[in-house]
C-alpha cells in the first residue's frame, strides 16, 4: 500500500495566530484530507491573502514531489488540483510531469475585499474551456453560478520536481498558465 503524506506550509484562510498542520493521505488512489487548526488568537479580523504555499509531498517517509504556486486566493485550489493530477492521472502524463500540470482545472472565485488583480466573485465557478461539456452543463443544471475560461485561464501557476520512483532522477514541471519555469538536476 503506498501512502503520500503532504505538509501544508499554511491553512486555506491565512489568520493572524494560527497554527495548523495539514496531512493529506492518498490509499489505493482514494485522497482523503485531513486538517487540524488551532484558532488561539482573538485577533480574527486580522486576515492575510499573501501567502506562500509550498509543499513538500512525502511517498512512504521519503521526499517525492514539492510543488508551489503564486496566486493569492488560487494558490491551495492550484497546488490541490496539482497533486490530484500527479497522483490520480499518472499513467496519462508520466513521466512528462508538465502534462499532469496542463490539465484542466476549476476555480472557485475570490471573496470580496481580496486583493488586485483577482476579480471577487461569491459562489462564483470558473471552468476551463477542456471540462467537458457534460461536466459544465451539469454543474449549471445543478445551480451553480458557472463561467467557462479559455485553456490555461486560470490565474495559479504550478510549479513542481519530483523525484522519479522508477529511476531516482528529478523530474520538472511548470504550468503554462503564467510565466513560470521548473528545473531538475
Amino acid at each position: 500500500m503506498s501512502v503520500v503524506r503532504m505538509i501544508c506550509s499554511q491553512p486555506s484562510m491565512a489568520l493572524s495566530g494560527v497554527r495548523s498542520s495539514c496531512e493529506t493521505v492518498a490509499r489505493n488512489s482514494s485522497l482523503t484530507r485531513l486538517l487540524s487548526c488551532d484558532f488561539s488568537s482573538s485577533s480574527f479580523r486580522s486576515t492575510s491573502f499573501l501567502w506562500m504555499t509550498p509543499s513538500i509531498v512525502l511517498k512512504n517517509g521519503e521526499p517525492f514531489m514539492a510543488i508551489g504556486t503564486p496566486g493569492g486566493d488560487n494558490q491551495e485550489q492550484t497546488i490541490l488540483q496539482g497533486l490530484l493530477n500527479v497522483i490520480e492521472f499518472w499513467p496519462d502524463w508520466y513521466p512528462n510531469l508538465h502534462a499532469a500540470l496542463e490539465r484542466p482545472r476549476v476555480q472557485t472565485m475570490h471573496f470580496y475585499g481580496s486583493f488586485w488583480p483577482h476579480t471577487a466573485g461569491f459562489n462564483q465557478l470558473n471552468v476551463e474551456a477542456t471540462i467537458p461539456d457534460a461536466v459544465y452543463n451539469e454543474l449549471k443544471a445543478r445551480g451553480h453560478d458557472v463561467s467557462r475560461l479559455r485553456q490555461f485561464g486560470m490565474s495559479g501557476c504550478a510549479t513542481a520536481v519530483m523525484i522519479d520512483p522508477k529511476t531516482g532522477n528529478r523530474i520538472a514541471g511548470a504550468d503554462p498558465r503564467r510565466d513560470c519555469y521548473a528545473i531538475a538536476y
